[in-house]
């Protein structure tokens, strides 16, 4: 299997119109990640097989392709830094960019998993000018499968699937039923520095203040260094099952159950009953936004009330809190980084090191790729965790909670933490306890807190209840 040195085929994009402009927050916190990571690191690279609907043309693939990929900028965008040194995006007119060809192989079962990750591994360097690449399958000189690499400053994950589902439905024929685009990113750029634009940031800032300033201090404690990490993968299928049956009693949705439960066993474990976790939020809320392609994610601050006695109301209060931490989440990158050092310096700590949370791919419908892991013997009950070697971009973080599944028959977790702040055991006892109170929670509707900590062997409640979530 290999692939022609020498693309067949070239595909030209794009409407025609060609403009430059400022990052919008998301692009410009994508820019400053990749910058920081090694020039050969691939870590943040998407790529996704389709298969093809079956007699598909050359003709409609092509123009499938240009259909989908011309509606977004993003997706012919190069990002440069400006003779200042603020970074700007060059939207040309159209993008030419190869079409490789590879011949099916019918004794290969994973060819399409090897082609998928043959195109991960190769990086996007910052300025590079061709965001997307494109390796057609086929059976003789019929398409059959569709390979698609992606830069992560093109496009988040929620923007993927806008992509997913465009290119699902133009391969079908059923152009007409496209929907418009969303605004495109400098639209979006200029909308941030707009009046109405300000008024959100401003009082996302507030919001931020009114929570830093009354977190638990370990928020504020010095951040750890690499051999302080524990990285694992867990997979629980019971847990799974007790996630579906919480949400469907309680009322919440099966990912919403799952985040507060990290929340309440980060409480648990630092011994706070307190917590706050950075999760990675689509941030598309205006009508204009909602199908925009872009790296458009921000961080929102999640803070459930720990001023309830039982799981059941903890978790419903939870979802009250996430839906005013997804209010309060569009801020100038420069202006956050400023109060958490003004807030650090209020508090006589260090910079407040991230709790980050990120389910993303399970909400878009799309799987994460864990990395190589080591081999786990299953067990009776399906549950494994097996320790990997994935911390080195989370180092400064304190813990990085990634959910890679989420089904009615199993959940798969990624966690990297520090674990000088967990109960003795590290990464793997955090899941465990996620595990354990989950399931403890779906066996007993009145399960409470303290019961909670009991059974994962957690410091009792303290006397003074916390300050809890600042209002907006």
């Amino acid at each position: 299997m290999s692939v022609q040195s020498e693309p067949r085929l070239w595909l030209e994009y794009g409407d025609g119109t060609s403009h430059s402009g400022p990052l919008a927050v998301g692009q410009r916190i994508m820019w400053d990640i990749l910058r920081s990571l090694p020039a050969d690191d691939v870590s943040t690279n998407i790529a996704l097989h389709f298969a093809l609907p079956g007699g598909i043309t050359w003709d409609r693939l092509l123009g499938a392709l240009r259909l989908v990929l011309g509606r977004h900028e993003a997706l012919r965008t190069a990002f440069a830094a400006a003779p200042d040194g603020e970074p700007q995006q060059q939207v040309p007119a159209t993008l030419r960019i190869p079409v490789d060809v590879v011949a099916a192989d019918p004794s290969d079962a994973h060819q399409a998993d090897r082609l998928r990750e043959s195109m991960r591994a190769v990086p996007f360097p910052l300025g590079d000018p061709r965001p997307v690449r494109v390796t057609v399958v086929t059976a003789g000189d019929t398409p059959t499968g569709l390979v698609l690499g992606l830069s992560h400053l093109a496009l988040d994950g929620w923007s993927l699937t806008i992509v997913m589902e465009e290119l699902a439905l133009a391969l079908d024929g059923r152009d007409g039923e496209l929907p418009p685009a969303g605004e495109q990113p400098i639209d979006r750029a200029w909308y941030e520095r707009s009046e109405a634009g300000l008024r959100r940031q401003a009082a996302a800032l507030d919001y931020w203040a009114a929570n830093l300033r009354t977190l638990p201090a370990l928020y504020f404690a010095p951040a750890p260094v690499a051999d302080d990490y524990d990285s694992v993968i867990f997979s629980s299928p019971a847990a799974a099952r007790a996630i579906a049956a919480i949400a469907a009693r309680d009322q919440v949705t099966p990912a919403m159950c799952l985040q507060a439960t990290v929340a309440l066993v980060v409480g648990l474990h630092t011994g706070a009953w307190d917590s706050a976790l950075w999760t990675v939020t689509a941030t598309r809320f205006r009508p204009a936004s909602r199908r925009l392609v872009a790296a458009f994610n921000q961080n929102a601050l999640f803070r459930p009330d720990w001023g309830v006695d039982t799981y059941a109301a903890f978790v419903r209060q939870a979802a009250q809190g996430a839906l005013r931490a997804y209010a309060y989440c569009e801020y100038d990158l420069g202006e956050i980084d400023a109060l958490l050092r003004r807030i650090a310096a209020e508090r006589g700590g260090e910079l407040p090191q991230g709790w980050f949370y990120n389910d993303s791919m399970v909400a878009t419908g799309a799987t994460g790729d864990a990395g190589p892991a080591d081999d786990a013997p299953s067990t009776p009950d399906g549950r494994e965790c097996q320790h990997i070697d994935n911390h080195d971009g989370q180092v400064g973080h304190r813990m990085f909670f990634r959910v890679l599944e989420l089904s009615p028959s199993m959940t798969r977790w990624l966690l990297t933490a520090d674990r000088g702040v967990l109960l003795p055991g590290g990464g793997e006892r955090f899941v465990r306890d996620v595990d354990a109170v989950l399931v403890a929670a779906s066996a007993d509707a009145g399960l409470t807190l303290d019961e909670a900590a009991r059974r994962i062997g957690a410091a009792a409640r303290p006397s003074a209840p916390p300050q809890g979530p600042a209002a907006s």
